[in-house]
């Protein structure tokens, strides 16, 4: 399974948690209060065991639009140093965006 669908199913895991825990708090329920809590903390693990490896792929990206960017200067070439700038922006912001 991808680092982000890891991600997107630790949000939801965690916020199903906090509504059965808010439920649970609300109709006296410390049973279900407390499998909720556990369930959004387990939510929030992995979405924090995701995060790096998605950090690293965009680090990878990163590193290969710059290299894509160089060749097509090198070659002038434009269409394919945008086309690395632009890989190396989106490796930039998805390496940012999970730090």
């Amino acid at each position: 399974m991808g680092a982000f669908k890891e991600q997107v199913k630790g949000a939801g895991q965690q916020a199903k948690g906090k509504i059965k825990e808010t439920t649970g708090r609300a109709v006296g329920n410390p049973r279900l209060a407390v499998e909720g809590n556990v369930e959004k903390n387990v939510g929030k693990m992995r979405q924090a065991v995701a995060r790096p490896m998605e950090a690293v792929k965009g680090s990878v990206r990163e590193a290969k639009g710059t290299l894509k960017r160089e060749l097509g200067e090198a070659t002038r070439d434009p269409d394919l140093a945008g086309e690395g700038e632009a890989e190396r922006v989106s490796g930039k912001i998805r390496r940012k965006m999970n730090e």
